[in-house]
């Protein structure tokens, strides 16, 4: 049995804001943890979103991280959920090099009925869930698109990669207010998720190893270590993303690469902001001058921009 190998800790400590790849040794299983502190809880607490509500988009913003992660990717990796319920819209993006954010469209009635301690993923009430990957420019973006059912969002989750991809994967995600010990400081949102794939594409011998009883047990094994593991675990800052690893996986031996940062990034800017103020009509524009300037608030990171309405209206309307 393979000596699992243990992760250095990274300079300064921190524990936070990293995804950790892995692979269970002998099993045919790879995987990653992504670990967040500061990240989500700038994407979450910005926008006074409702806790279940934010619980969700935490949740859609771990899975595109496990997700993007793991891609050769240039430009952005998007998951976005059209539901049909409370929660209408949810979008989170990882960007090439490790950046974040996320935004929810909701009907803050119907989530206030539901209350504080409602499902998250029952506010959605079915719809669809769309992964893209977008590499840039000259590029034609690639999307697979589930439908939003299994009883969580990971679930829907890893439906996208057994249809789309043909990738056997499990996911556990765990998105929760908590106080850090080591502060003085009040609740922030933190989160924590693991992916487990089946290794596969790699020609025939790989699939025939695949192909065994034993690759079926280590497999099922796996997916039962996984589904032990507690969502204090999965977000608590005093346990490091390798000591939960080795936890969970010791008895097979558990082998750590490379780990790669994530934080929270948006790309607005007031000029992309004033691009999208350009493509609306002079009656449009006109309804959006308040005390004399036009305002615009990015939907990911709340960010407002004031903009001069000389700018966008014609010499008669800005004279009005």
């Amino acid at each position: 049995m393979a000596e699992p190998e243990m992760m250095p800790e990274p300079a300064g400590g921190t524990r936070d804001d990293r995804v950790v790849p892995f692979q269970i040794e002998g099993a045919h299983v790879r995987g990653r943890l992504v670990r967040m502190g500061p990240a989500i809880d700038r994407a979450l607490s910005g926008h006074g979103y409702p806790a279940p509500v934010s619980r969700l988009l935490g949740e859609a913003l771990l899975v595109a991280t496990l997700i993007g992660s793991g891609l050769k990717l240039r430009n952005r990796f998007t998951v976005q959920a059209q539901g049909q319920g409370a929660v209408s819209l949810l979008v989170a993006d990882y960007r090439a090099g490790g950046e974040v954010r996320g935004y929810a469209g909701f009907d803050a009635d119907a989530v206030a009925a539901a209350g504080p301690d409602a499902d998250p993923f029952a506010l959605l009430g079915g719809g669809f869930l769309a992964m893209t990957i977008d590499q840039g420019p000259d590029t034609e973006p690639y999307q697979g698109i589930v439908p939003i059912e299994g009883g969580s969002l990971a679930a829907a989750a890893t439906r996208y990669f057994d249809q789309s991809e043909q990738i056997v994967t499990s996911m556990r995600l765990a998105v929760a207010e908590a106080f850090d010990r080591r502060t003085a400081e009040g609740a922030h949102w933190r989160g924590g998720g693991i992916m487990l794939q089946r290794l596969g594409k790699g020609g025939e011998e790989a699939k025939k190893a695949l192909d065994t009883e034993e690759a079926a047990e280590d497999w099922a094994r796996a997916g039962i270590l996984l589904s032990s593991v507690e969502d204090v675990e999965m977000i608590d800052p005093d346990l490091t993303p390798a000591t939960l690893l080795y936890r969970l996986f010791h008895e097979d031996g558990v082998r750590v690469f490379e780990e790669s940062g994530v934080a929270f990034g948006c790309t607005c800017s007031a000029e992309k902001v004033a691009n999208v103020l350009r493509l609306h009509g002079q009656e449009d524009l006109k309804d959006m001058v308040e005390e004399g300037e036009i305002r615009a608030t990015c939907q990911f990171c709340s960010a407002l921009y004031r903009f001069d309405p000389a700018d966008f209206l014609d010499d008669r309307e800005a004279g009005a």
